[in-house]
């Protein structure tokens, strides 16, 4: 059944409604209508007699095709070693995407962006950045080389598309290349509901300006893949898809939701211009209109009216305490010496509550 369907979905086999199309069954018996033919044949169909299949040959070209197939599943996955990512850990000075960042967020928040998610520099294109695929195993599936204008931080598309892969660029033969998402390495450990987006430059930016999310990337539209997402089963995820890949996104969550249920963001969608959809805008683009200091402004404004605020003065609320349950008391009504010997009594009984607050008996009847 499985070649079946797969050969159906390559050659597009459909059986024939009308079964009478085929006189005689390729079991060699005159067809009964027992024999289903297909489309197209009057000897390729199911025998519902024999239980046989006759399926049509494959083409030259489809028969190629799946022997490469064959080879490739047979492959184990290809990986890159640590030193080769280490080597790339250099150069921040000359690669144009870390000097984005920097002038989005300054050299430390810069520094913590590139050791979470291993941003490396490349020598293939002067000032060109590495964003290395490293699985939730900790394996180097690969890495991505992208060059950025210094200007604008739009990748340069002119007057080529510059972007490649280090396996290609270190020229390594018969690379087995099984993606990741980006980011997925983060994974390990944590507990944060995931964010995930198209590419990796939006994914570490949004990081910044919204860090109660993990997020990682596809590395690309049509990247949102069965095989790729499988290791966020049972996860909390939220797609944020770019302006021009929503409809297809929101398809992809539900043909991927035996996995878990993946939320589609509309942001982007509702709130978007017709122009700025038509750029294929994403959520980075519309963050980075904002300074990231306005995103936890509200947290430093309650930490700072917290370290202004006075500490609460326990000596002082337990004197005007004694003071206001003594003017209630019989002993209140009546000459004022009774208030040194009512005092005494009242710190006594309550002398362990007072010590517990750091209070002595000789701060207590100061000034009082």
């Amino acid at each position: 059944m499985t070649i079946t369907h797969d050969l159906q979905k390559n050659i597009d086999l459909r059986f024939d409604k009308n079964r009478s199309n085929a006189k005689v069954c390729p079991c060699g018996e005159a067809n009964r209508t027992h024999f289903a033919p297909y489309v197209g044949f009057d000897d390729k169909g199911y025998c519902h007699k024999c239980e046989k299949t006759f399926l049509p040959e494959l083409s030259q070209k489809e028969q190629k095709r799946r022997e490469i197939a064959h080879k490739i599943i047979g492959k184990p996955i290809s990986l890159l070693d640590n030193e080769i990512l280490k080597k790339s850990l250099v150069g921040y000075k000359a690669n144009h995407f870390v000097t984005l960042l920097i002038s989005l967020f300054g050299e430390g928040i810069t520094s913590d962006l590139i050791s979470k998610y291993y941003i490396g520099t490349s020598k293939y294109w002067d000032s060109a950045t590495v964003f290395w695929q490293i699985d939730s195993k900790g394996k180097i599936r690969t890495g991505k080389i992208m060059l950025y204008d210094p200007h604008t931080g739009k990748r340069v598309k002119e007057p080529h598309k510059c972007i490649t892969w280090v396996h290609t660029a270190l020229k390594l033969k018969d690379y087995n290349l099984k993606q990741c998402l980006f980011g997925e390495h983060l994974l390990i450990g944590s507990s944060k509901p995931i964010a995930l987006v198209e590419s990796e430059k939006t994914a570490i930016i949004s990081s910044v300006y919204l860090p109660q999310f993990l997020w990682l990337a596809t590395g690309g539209i049509s990247n949102l893949k069965l095989e790729r997402c499988n290791v966020l089963k049972g996860k909390n995820v939220t797609l944020f898809p770019d302006t021009n890949s929503y409809k297809e996104w929101s398809e992809k969550a539900r043909e991927l939701s035996n996995i878990t249920n993946f939320k589609v963001s509309d942001l982007l969608e509702s709130k978007a211009s017709e122009i700025d959809k038509q750029k294929g805008y994403d959520i980075a683009d519309v963050l980075m209109g904002f300074n990231y200091k306005e995103f936890i402004k509200p947290k430093e404004k309650e930490l700072e009216r917290i370290e202004i605020e006075p500490p609460f003065n326990y000596l002082d609320y337990f004197q005007q305490r004694a003071k206001a349950d003594y003017n209630k008391c019989f002993y209140g009504k009546r000459i004022v010496e009774s208030f040194n010997n009512y005092l005494s009594c009242w710190y006594n009984d309550m002398k362990k509550i007072l010590f517990e607050h750091s209070i002595s008996k000789e701060q207590f009847f100061k000034e009082i």
